[in-house]
């Protein structure tokens, strides 16, 4: 597997776990949706319901990120078999501790109910290339990696001794 792709598992991996906890913290995967769904519902943009649901997914949306990357939920829908299907955006957060030779903008991340993934890249600023001109094997791709796995033992670690 290349570097790349590594990279893209934990993300993907990460971003499963931390949806995982959301879910196990509120009861439950059903639960969870029906926040979400409700949050997408057409309202009034005044309506104190939907600020009320608005304000929840907000809070799932914190619960998602870390401090390298910032998680946004951008849809769910069910597909024919009623399983959720999970678009997420990510962006990526400047880390004083890693030189960074090149910087990703912002990554969609697709993910099926059984658990497959796809991951698009995107750019926001012309003076940040696009990561597909980069090797696949480029070590950036294993600092970006490295910082993912970070993020990931620390949301998952047993806060029990």
């Amino acid at each position: 597997m290349s570097l790349r792709e590594d990279f893209e598992q934990a993300l993907a991996l990460l971003i499963t776990r931390s949806l995982k906890l959301a879910a196990e913290k509120r009861g439950g995967a059903h639960v969870l949706l029906n926040e979400l769904f409700y949050s997408h519902a057409d309202h009034d943009p005044l309506d104190e319901v939907t600020e009320n649901l608005v304000y929840r997914k907000r809070l799932i949306d914190k619960e998602l990120s870390t401090p390298t990357v910032e998680v946004t939920l951008q849809t769910v829908a069910l597909d024919a078999d009623l399983k959720p299907c999970w678009i997420f955006g990510v962006m990526f957060n400047e880390n004083e501790d890693v030189a960074w030779p090149w910087r990703i903008d912002c990554v969609t991340v697709a993910i099926e109910p059984d658990n497959s993934y796809e991951i698009e890249y995107w750019r926001f600023s012309p003076v940040n290339p696009f990561p597909d001109l980069f090797p696949v094997n480029d070590q950036t791709w294993s600092q970006y990696r490295n910082l993912i796995i970070g993020d990931l033992l620390l949301k998952t670690m047993d806060p029990q001794p």
